[in-house]
């Protein structure tokens, strides 16, 4: 379930599906700022996540970081998709990426500050560019 806060804040409870077979539902808040969905390093160890890639992050300070990223399936508002997290630091509450909102087809509604179903994953540029070869073939 996708809640709001009187901060304008939007968080949603996820599940996550451990390739060991392990499941945990955390409450994390959407952060449309965040390309992966980061989750405490323990959390992500606990559910079997493997530590596959070492990647940079700019972090707000501008400061940039190096985490390990894993794939693990989240399931959220019936929807489930497996999606890239952050081996985040312990204690950090964990955020709710733009690449995992994305490959669950949610969107947030900024009028009412919940997460909802978007009706159909955006695709402009590959539209466009058929359109444009369509019209270069004729």
């Amino acid at each position: 379930m996708a809640t709001p806060t009187d901060m304008g804040h939007v968080y949603a409870d996820v599940t996550f599906h451990g390739p060991n077979g392990r499941q945990e539902r955390r409450n994390l808040m959407v952060d449309t700022g965040t390309l992966y969905t980061w989750i405490p390093a323990s959390l992500a160890e606990s559910l079997g996540v493997a530590r596959e890639v070492l990647r940079p992050f700019r972090i707000a300070t501008g400061e940039v970081v190096h985490r390990w990223t894993g794939e693990v399936v989240v399931e959220l508002l019936d929807s489930r998709v497996t999606t890239i997290v952050v081996f985040g630091d312990e204690g950090t509450r964990g955020l709710l990426g733009v690449y995992t909102l994305e490959g669950l087809l949610l969107e947030v509604d900024t009028t009412n500050h919940v997460l909802k179903k978007a009706d159909a994953a955006n695709a402009y540029a590959v539209t466009a560019r058929m359109e444009s070869l369509a019209a270069a073939s004729a």
